[in-house]
């Protein structure tokens, strides 16, 4: 690693991260059953008011997806044009030696990295609900942690596809989501997807619930004529 490349690291806490809980307002719908539960799988239909609660108590906020590229790039220019402001502030003298050489002294870190940190947090605010146009339909919305987490903390992590993830962990233990009796008062409806034998699916989860101790109002079998078997 070169010197300028190692100067460059102390912008960049790589364990520093925004986590989001991907969900949806369609609970039945074919192209997400494609997607998602290939040999089967089930639709947790939560109730608002208790994601907003576990929200509140894990650092995280309910927000709504935008699939609006026109909003999207007036925001990231927003930004850009914050950043290129603050670079303007940056003492003339200081501007022109940044300019001229490779090397990032401690002083011009001190700004860049005042700088960095300004576009990271408004970044850290708008990305995480930024969505493509033609994913649209899948009408989503996200648990967005508020706070950047690291492995002091309560970082986990497990295999991808092609990169290990790191994730964390939320605790359902939240006094509004808890009953009297200690049962799990989250969900407000269940969906079955397509699958060989729905009635075993439902049965089976019904158990693990009782088990578990989490109330589920409604259960419901998908009508959607889609074979994977």
């Amino acid at each position: 690693m070169n010197r300028q490349s190692s100067s460059v690291s102390h912008y960049v806490n790589p364990l520093e991260s925004i986590y989001v809980v991907s969900l949806s307002i369609e609970d039945d719908k074919l192209s997400q059953w494609r997607a998602y539960s290939h040999g089967g799988g089930y639709a947790l239909g939560f109730r608002s008011d208790a994601l907003r609660s576990l929200a509140q108590s894990h650092a995280f906020e309910l927000r709504k997806c935008s699939y609006d590229r026109d909003q999207h790039i007036a925001e990231a220019d927003a930004i850009a044009a914050s950043v290129l402001r603050q670079v303007q502030a940056i003492p003339a003298g200081l501007l022109t030696a940044m300019s001229s050489t490779n090397v990032i002294e401690p002083r011009m870190r001190e700004f860049l990295y005042r700088i960095r940190r300004s576009m990271d947090e408004d970044l850290a605010i708008r990305a995480p609900v930024w969505k493509h146009s033609s994913l649209r339909e899948e009408e989503e919305w996200r648990l967005v942690s508020t706070l950047q987490f690291d492995t002091a903390d309560k970082v986990k992590f497990r295999p991808g596809r092609s990169a290990i993830i790191p994730y964390i962990e939320l605790q359902f233990d939240v006094p509004d989501l808890v009953g009297p009796r200690g049962e799990i008062l989250l969900l407000r409806r269940t969906v079955v997807g397509p699958c060989p034998e729905p009635e075993l699916a439902l049965g089976t989860l019904a158990q693990l619930f009782a088990a578990q101790k989490i109330v589920c109002p409604q259960f419901t079998i998908s009508p959607t004529p889609y074979r994977h078997w």
